[in-house]
């Protein structure tokens, strides 16, 4: 799915370009990607990547496996992430989510998150430094059953210009990448 950034990035942003919608943080066509497994390199089927990818570490002090499941979307030409969204267990196994924002965006008013037509939410940006802004998603049992039964997130910011950045993000395969989290983290 494309869309032309007319979504008042052109003006808000200076991104005059198409923004490639999908979930991996190169903006990568999956019409593009090469099947890896015999099957699919058998029907001649291009693979299909899910829209969360979840990474897993145990790169910090504890020596604990930490996963994350995250999307991204760029800009098509120069791969400059647009936004970012991504979910980790916190401190007692809490849900969070994280939203990373571009540079460009108004500050004080914060962001509104919604799922499909769902109930809008204003959360706070919360910190910001050279690489954009961030914001911290509710972790409720609202807000998660809502991704997990939803098709689409939207995100929406102001611009510097006061004009409505509204991104959306695919929810396919959030489910699945929320329990990798989960079983990964219990290893």
């Amino acid at each position: 799915m494309r869309t032309t950034a007319c979504l008042a990035v052109a003006a808000g942003l200076s991104l005059g370009m198409d923004v490639a919608v999908t979930g991996l943080a190169i903006a990568q066509d999956s019409k593009n990607v090469r099947a890896s497994s015999p099957v699919a390199a058998q029907t001649s089927e291009p693979a299909q990547m899910p829209a969360w990818i979840v990474t897993c570490s145990n790169a910090n002090p504890a020596g604990e496996l930490r996963c994350r499941a995250q999307q991204t979307l760029s800009v098509t030409q120069t791969r400059q992430r647009l936004v970012s969204v991504s979910f980790e267990r916190g401190v007692g196994g809490r849900l969070q989510g994280r939203v990373a924002l571009p540079h460009g965006v108004q500050i004080p008013p914060g962001i509104d998150v919604w799922v499909d037509d769902g109930k809008r939410r204003t959360i706070p940006i919360v910190s910001a430094d050279e690489n954009g802004s961030y914001a911290d998603l509710p972790g409720d049992q609202e807000f998660i059953s809502s991704l997990k039964s939803g098709s689409t997130l939207r995100i929406k910011a102001k611009t510097i210009s006061n004009d409505d950045l509204v991104m959306e993000l695919t929810l396919s395969s959030i489910s699945s990448a929320l329990k990798l989290i989960e079983n990964g983290q219990k290893g």
